[in-house]
């Protein structure tokens, strides 16, 4: 008759055989639970963070903010007016002043100024008139572009015979465009200025008096226009 093939076994296999057919009938979770529980006895916090990172879920990456968007703009218009008569060889100054408001920023400023000669017009003895718009009281005024100053001694025309602008933002022109592969704090840094344009703008205008026989002229009556071009923008994420 054939003998058993475990029957010579080593004293240690048949230790670890008997072992082996104990941990079988036991429940899997039974064990798996006791051997958490020795390496927590023998490692201590280390053996913790260990298993508690085996046990935790992987987590999700974060989403991704880049996309693309419609980019549209609201546009608003301020106009004001002044008048001044200014005496021969002295300057006036102008002053226009700015707030901020929330969600809004300045495109850009532009002051024109306009005279019309009432004595000697028909002689071609024009007044002389000069203007510089000065922008020390303005946040970033010495960033900002655009025409800064002019002189014109033409007579009794229509339009302004002087027109300064002060480009706040030379990127801004109304226009709704497409912006791609950006976040949407990336368009309002574009958009924003940081509150550039804001404060106080000041149009010194001087006169100069041309005369030939009219000893009555003093000076000069001018008007001058200040017109405020303002913005905010709408991000909106395109659907695909």
């Amino acid at each position: 008759m054939a003998e058993r093939a475990d029957a010579d076994l080593p004293p240690a296999l048949e230790f670890a055989r008997a072992g082996a057919l104990r941990l079988a009938q036991v429940n899997p979770r039974v064990w798996i639970a006791s051997g958490i529980s020795i390496l927590l006895v023998l490692g201590g916090w280390g053996g913790y963070v260990l298993i508690s990172g085996m046990l935790a879920p992987d987590e999700a990456p974060p989403p991704d903010l880049r996309g693309t968007f419609m980019v549209r703009f609201e546009e608003e218009t301020a106009t004001v007016s002044e008048r001044a008569f200014i005496t021969d060889q002295t300057t006036h100054s102008f002053e226009y002043s700015i707030s901020a408001i929330e969600g809004w920023a300045i495109g850009k400023v532009q002051v024109s100024v306009h005279f019309s000669e009432t004595d000697e017009s028909g002689l071609g003895f024009c007044d002389d008139v000069s203007a510089q718009l000065e922008l020390a009281g303005v946040d970033g005024g010495s960033q900002i572009g655009g025409q800064h100053e002019g002189s014109s001694n033409s007579c009794n025309d229509e339009l302004p015979q002087i027109v300064l602008n002060a480009d706040v933002n030379s990127e801004y022109d109304g226009q709704d465009y497409a912006a791609e592969n950006v976040l949407v704090e990336e368009i309002d840094e574009r958009w924003q200025n940081g509150g550039k344009g804001i404060g106080t703008y000041v149009n010194d205008v001087t006169v100069s008096i041309n005369t030939f026989y009219d000893i009555t002229e003093s000076g000069e009556e001018v008007e001058v226009t200040w017109t405020v071009v303002s913005y905010r923008w709408i991000a909106e994420k395109a659907t695909e």
